[in-house]
């Protein structure tokens, strides 16, 4: 099981030399196909959609960190901001946060939006990994 929190820094496009540019987009390009790549393992990924600043979403990460060391067997879980990955937010429909998605094989078995109860979410987990 491994645990990662994906975001990048932001960056002003007007500071940076066309060079860094290429540098920062080419960057963001592997992050997206690192996503794709992750959540289309066999491996089943459970996604969490989070802002830093809503306080929901600090809980729920906390508690998916516990139930990353508590759960058995093969199980990843993904931390995306939304305030810096937009797109990707916006392909999932995320209209709020927290927002979790579990994947197999890059299909959205389960989707959940608000908080929830950590023996629900093992339970959860279990039943579909």
């Amino acid at each position: 099981m491994k645990l990662r929190r994906d975001h990048y820094i932001g960056y002003d496009i007007r500071q940076l030399s066309t060079f860094c540019i290429f540098l920062v987009l080419k960057n963001l390009k592997a992050i997206v196909m690192g996503f794709r790549k992750e959540i289309s393992s066999e491996v089943p990924t459970l996604v969490h959609f989070f802002a830093p600043w809503c306080l929901p979403c600090k809980t729920m990460s906390a508690m998916l960190h516990t139930i990353n060391k508590e759960v058995q067997g093969p199980f990843n879980i993904l931390e995306i901001d939304v305030d810096v990955k937009k797109k990707l937010g916006r392909r999932y429909t995320v209209k709020s946060v927290p927002t979790l998605l579990l994947f197999k094989n890059g299909e959205p078995l389960w989707r959940h939006v608000g908080m929830l109860e950590k023996v629900e979410l093992k339970k959860i987990i279990s039943e579909l990994t």
